[in-house]
């Protein structure tokens, strides 16, 4: 492949996915890759509508953020105390839902993680907002 000074170059080439060691081309790749990311992102938000709040932390330790319409009003909009009491809620009913199901079982459902023999409720943010 030549580029425009007919100069050779590798072209794009599929990497295999694994850390990158070399702190000049992991900064590189972070920076291309978080560029993309908030690309997609914004393609996201204008054509579905979509309210969109990103935070990535860079290996260097630095904070970057995208939001649409701002990462501020997206976060604000959640009331931390209020969030609480929902997941609490939602936690008792799927506990009360159980216990009418048959007991403590040892599956776990789609919207659970299980870590080191614990299992954690997840929640979208619907539920958090509480837009079920």
């Amino acid at each position: 492949m030549e580029n425009s000074n007919g100069k050779k170059t590798l072209g794009r080439r599929k990497i295999p996915m694994r850390k990158i060691e070399k702190k000049s081309s992991l900064q590189v790749a972070f920076t291309k890759r978080r560029g993309g990311l908030f690309r997609k992102a914004t393609e996201l938000s204008i054509l579905c509508g979509a309210e969109v709040a990103i935070l990535v932390q860079s290996p260097a330790q630095k904070l970057y953020a995208f939001g649409h319409p701002s990462v501020a009003a997206l976060i604000d909009r959640i009331d931390p105390i209020e969030a609480a009491m929902k997941m609490l809620e939602a936690e008792k009913r799927r506990s009360t839902e159980k216990e009418i199901k048959g007991g403590d079982q040892a599956a776990f459902s789609s919207n659970q993680v299980k870590i080191n023999d614990h299992i954690i409720p997840t929640y979208t943010l619907d539920q958090i907002w509480g837009r079920d």
